[in-house]
């Protein structure tokens, strides 16, 4: 049969268009056509067939004798067997076609390029005689064995993403490798890979991986580590992507500090050998009264007692637990006093990577919302166990497990609860026990560091005492030297180090000069004792010297050790009020001479003529996901003292004025209403909010949480150049980056709000209470997008006498990406059990939908980074059935879901001129 015939025929068949020849911008691979190529005698060559309306039988196509290259993907072939027709082959792509045996394939032997990704491949015996190959992809299969491409000595690309493969011995042959994927597998020992000198492009992420040693000479040639973020640029060389690991030898706080102190790390263990931490840390939260103290005694074995308010953290230390070596493991418990006073200070010891046990009361856990939030943001990748501890008979059958399993439908990771008594003892037992399981489990025991950093650290922690609680950095020179510990640049990694496992404190930029390696306990004592002492209560948060000296007359109780006291001379309680100062926690009074004013401790209402301010004022506010508003609040407020007018503060706001001109701003909050408020008016609004709103999301950085800025839309319409206040519309606020995604959308007015029920919002307009829209137009104008009166030409809207390149969308009718939606749909439904999760889905979903609808680049970008971050958070769930209730076929999808977006991602770098 002729070959054009052929084509003729699939395209009759399967009701679809082939093209002859491509577009060459493209790379085959991610070109989404269907397409043939013919050689000078007419014969077909190239052969590219996607995403049929079903299954392809190979026979109509067994005719094409010539072909080198067939690419078929996200088609079922109902037989291999006609693939030996095409002995000519040297690229062959069967992607997604369902394929379990490979045995076909055994003829095929002039074969370099071969991916076999998205399949039902179990086994690879066959291919251990195909010699010739350079590219094997086998993504996303059912691979355990992979010792059949031992003898593969020419590959120099290899895929085995997601799959089931936990020895990879065989590849230490593979010597011509440069780019190797083993992502999302079961492999522990990576030994293999340090003799594979051609490597340049390594992906060992989301494996059980503990040492990273074997990758020595790649980290000494400067290879970059990615170890947080979600990449899928398979062409960056000299990077090694290591993400979702176990790595303990070197510890991530390590790896963090980059290739320099990984590289010293390797040679200090080379030279002084390992030794495990075999420590870790266990914080109790909760309000105040629930018996966190208690439980703690009881845990170490202390009598119960009746509960004394904690002021500060309580420490002590749980050496009961042995690891499976007999070795001794150092639990260091915290217990954190529950009054809210105290919470602005607790937020800088909230420990990410840890264990918490939370406390709620069994007849009313409504504050449990709170405190997981706070645990969420500031102590992430955290274990959380809650416990309701009851004091009274009564209150043991008061226990409402309905409140818990709604909490678990937002934080789906949470244990069952443990119901115990204290007082009683009733099932503490059973709960000592897990907890113990669970210690045993944690990475932190595991972690590994040279012996000689012991050293050091043990001496530090000699020197660094309740006798002498601070030394100076020459000081620690002198130890390191001893130690034989030169390098600088390693010296400070080390402190950091040591400041990470909390042995100490320290200030690379240090308040007070000879003040740089610090007691923590020495810290914490002092700071507490300020923010929790009677004195800064009844003054309400006004200290003078004679306070502070007042409160530290007495030696104070150390809270790591009750027996031990603390005497803090004047020069010491400066220091604590300079270091709570650099953390926001404390102000010097611009009013009063030698005062310091403490934002937490302020009291009583807003003063009734501060209502003035309101008044023709412009009303924005932040909306806040999380109820962190009253420690955002605090800083803010210690931030802007010296512009606040005399005496325009209260427990939950102030009264700020522009120190240029007259301009006033009143910013206050509500407890747990997650919204800040500001009221600004007179001569420079705008000017005035785009320095509050700077101070605003720096405090935020640190919690990252996610907000949204809006101003409240004036209720005033414009009717034949009169104004008039129309009744109809109620209170709005609008969203900056709502306005701003509506402008590079090619909108100018918006006709109709549905949500708000509101025309022709002129968007410029209420970004001009933001910013100067006219640098947001010029920004714009750079990237293309242009102004003509009212009408925003960006491919979408053009006035008459305008000319524009239309955008060409790439994504619009993709075969690919219709997939991914069919699945993110799927997981959207089974979802609803786990909200987070069904929120995630709805998103990417509606991300991908504006991805194909974009009229511009900018469009583009923004949609991606948002995709992005989505996958990034989709790539850390090993096992999709945790997210919901799931049938077996959907969870099978999910690896299947990463695929394709990987092959997005890998798309999207292939077009030209977007600006990523």
């Amino acid at each position: 049969m002729n070959n054009l015939n052929i084509i003729n025929e699939l395209e009759k068949e399967y009701r679809i268009t082939i093209s002859q020849g491509r577009d060459e911008t493209y790379e085959m691979d991610y070109y989404d056509e269907n397409y043939f190529l013919l050689n000078e005698t007419g014969e077909i060559i190239e052969l590219v067939l996607r995403q049929l309306n079903k299954h392809l039988d190979l026979k109509i196509i067994s005719s094409l004798v010539k072909l080198e290259t067939l690419i078929i993907t996200d088609i079922k072939i109902n037989n291999l067997n006609d693939i030996i027709y095409f002995k000519n082959l040297v690229k062959l792509t069967l992607r997604g076609c369902s394929i379990e045996d490979l045995a076909p394939l055994k003829t095929l032997n002039f074969l370099s390029y071969l991916d076999l990704g998205s399949n039902e491949i179990s086994q690879l015996s066959i291919l251990k005689n195909f010699k010739k190959l350079r590219f094997l992809g086998l993504r996303n299969n059912k691979i355990v064995d992979i010792s059949p491409l031992a003898e593969l000595i020419n590959i120099e690309n290899l895929f085995l993403w997601n799959n089931q493969i936990s020895d990879i011995n065989i590849l230490s042959n593979l010597h011509d490798l440069n780019n190797l994927d083993l992502g999302n597998n079961r492999i522990t020992d990576i030994s293999s890979l340090s003799n594979l000198n051609s490597l340049t492009h390594i992906d060992i992420s989301s494996n059980k991986i503990s040492d990273l040693r074997p990758l020595e000479k790649f980290i000494v040639k400067n290879f970059d580590i990615i170890y947080d973020q979600f990449d899928l640029d398979e062409e960056l060389e000299n990077i090694i992507y290591i993400q979702y690991n176990h790595f303990t030898i070197p510890p991530i706080e390590v790896i963090e500090q980059g290739n320099e102190t990984i590289i010293q790390y390797f040679e200090d263990a080379r030279t002084y050998n390992l030794k495990s931490l075999n420590e870790c840390k266990l914080i109790f939260v909760g309000d105040g009264g629930l018996g966190k103290t208690s439980l703690m005694k009881k845990i170490i074995g202390m009598p119960y007692t009746k509960e004394e308010t904690t002021h500060g953290i309580n420490k002590k230390t749980w050496s009961e637990i042995k690891n499976k070596e007999g070795e001794d493991i150092r639990v260091n418990l915290w217990d954190f006093g529950g009054q809210h006073i105290q919470h602005s200070l607790h937020q800088f010891f909230l420990t990410e990577k840890v264990i918490y046990i939370l406390l709620l009361d069994p007849r009313n856990d409504s504050s449990a919302i709170y405190w997981l939030e706070q645990i969420e943001k500031l102590g992430k990748g955290s274990e959380v166990l809650i416990v309701y501890n009851w004091k009274e008979e009564k209150d043991k059958n008061s226990h409402n497990n309905k409140n818990f399993y709604e909490l678990r439908k937002t934080y789906p990771k949470l244990k069952d609860p443990f119901l115990l008594s204290c007082k009683e003892g009733e099932g503490f037992d059973n709960f000592k026990y897990e907890l113990t399981k669970i210690i045993l489990t944690q990475r932190d025991l595991l972690v590994q560091y040279p012996i000689n950093w012991f050293k050091i650290k043990s001496e530090l922690e000699k020197n660094v005492t309740v006798n002498k609680n601070f030394i100076a950095y020459n000081e620690y020179d002198i130890i390191c030297d001893n130690n034989k510990y030169y390098n600088e640049t390693n010296r400070k990694n080390l402190l950091k180090q040591l400041d990470k496992i909390g042995s100490i404190v320290f200030f690379d930029r240090p308040i007070l000069e000879e003040l740089q390696v610090l007691n923590p306990d020495w810290i914490t004592t002092g700071a507490y004792s300020v923010i929790t002492s009677e004195i800064t209560r009844t003054n309400k948060g006004h200290l003078n010297f004679k306070d502070l000296k007042e409160i530290f007359k007495e030696e104070k109780y150390l809270f790591a050790n009750e027996k031990v006291k603390l005497k803090y001379r004047t020069k010491d309680f400066q220091f604590i009020l300079a270091l709570m100062t650099d953390y926001d926690l404390c102000v010097y009074n611009p009013f009063v001479q030698d005062e310091y004013l403490v934002p937490c401790a302020f009291e009583g209402e807003k003063p009734i003529e501060f209502e003035t301010y309101k008044t023709d004022a412009k009303h924005y506010r932040f909306q806040f996901e999380s109820a962190f508003e009253m420690l955002i609040m605090y800083r803010f407020m210690a931030r802007n003292i010296s512009k606040c007018i005399e005496n325009g503060y209260w427990q939950s706001g102030i009264v700020l004025k522009d120190l240029n001109n007259e301009t006033f701003a009143l910013v206050e909050t509500n407890q747990h209403s997650k919204i800040i408020d500001f009221w600004i008016k007179g001569q420079n609004i705008r000017g005035f909010w785009e320095v509050l709103r700077s101070d605003i999301k720096d405090i935020n950085s640190k919690y990252s949480l996610k907000f949204k800025e809006e101003v409240l839309y004036d209720n005033y319409v414009e009717q034949q150049n009169e104004f008039y206040y129309d009744e109809e519309y109620e209170d709005v606020f609008l969203s900056y980056d709502e306005m701003i995604g509506s402008l590079y959308n090619g909108i100018r007015v918006i006709d109709y709000h549905p949500t708000h029920k509101i025309k022709n919002i002129d968007v410029l307009k209420v970004i001009e209470n933001f910013e100067d829209s006219s640098k947001i137009i010029k920004s714009m104008e750079k990237q293309g997008i242009h102004f003509h009166g009212n009408v925003i030409n960006n491919g979408q809207l053009l006035s008459k006498n305008s000319t524009q390149t239309v955008y060409n969308n790439n994504y619009s009718n993709n075969h690919k990406i219709e997939e991914l939606k069919d699945i993110l749909e799927d997981f959207e439904d089974v979802s609803k059990a786990n909200k987070e999760w069904q929120d995630n889905f709805t998103n990417a979903l509606l991300e991908i939908c504006r991805l194909e609808d974009a009229k511009n680049e900018i469009e583009v970008k923004k949609s991606v980074g948002k995709l992005k971050k989505f996958f990034n958070k989709a790539k850390e769930i090993k096992d999709w059935v945790a997210i919901g209730v799931l049938p077996t076929e959907l969870v099978a999808k999910g690896g299947k879901m990463i695929e394709l977006g990987e092959d997005l991602f890998k798309f999207i770098s292939k077009l030209p001129k977007l600006p990523f």
